[in-house]
């Protein structure tokens, strides 16, 4: 029945093999930006993705997300795994935040013929390096929890794409 009413499959599980995509971003995290752009490149399970904060003009902070979305179900789940740089524009210049990226996505239906493709997921984000801006290189020290804690971040995200086999 969704398959009817959006135009597609549900998971857009008769998808080509290889396509290109860019669209919009919205997530949740306090850390970054709510609204983002991204574009990848897909291959078979394989989705590289690379996100872009359009919005650094706002308040001088910029992210850029690299993330590796390995699709492990028919069903349209796949887990992600990446890395976030993300620039803070301070007193003494520029400091650089370096964290990981985990998380579980799901697919949502397709629209339009499996032209615009949705996906709906659970990120965690650990922070384990901050340098620059004149200021002496911090880590994240594992051996205090409250620390480990702090640097923990949680956010929920809907992309949404538009995609194109080639």
């Amino acid at each position: 029945m969704l398959a009817l009413l959006y135009g597609g499959s549900a998971t857009g599980a008769d998808r080509p093999d290889r396509d290109w995509h860019a669209g919009i971003n919205f997530r949740t995290d306090f850390g970054t930006h709510p609204i983002r752009v991204d574009g990848g490149v897909r291959s078979g399970s394989l989705d590289g993705i690379l996100i872009l904060d359009p919005m650094f003009w706002t308040d001088g902070q910029h992210d850029i997300d690299l993330i590796l979305d390995w699709r492990f179900s028919p069903a349209g789940w796949s887990a992600q795994l990446g890395w976030r740089a993300t620039v803070i524009g301070i007193a003494g210049g520029h400091q650089w935040q370096e964290k990981s990226l985990l998380a579980i996505a799901g697919r949502l239906p397709v629209l339009w013929e499996g032209l615009i493709r949705q996906q709906v997921g659970l990120e965690c984000s650990l922070l384990w390096l901050k340098h620059g801006a004149g200021l002496p290189s911090q880590g994240t020290d594992f051996s205090s929890g409250r620390e480990f804690v702090d640097h923990l971040n949680f956010a929920i995200f809907w992309r949404m794409e538009l995609a194109r086999a080639f």
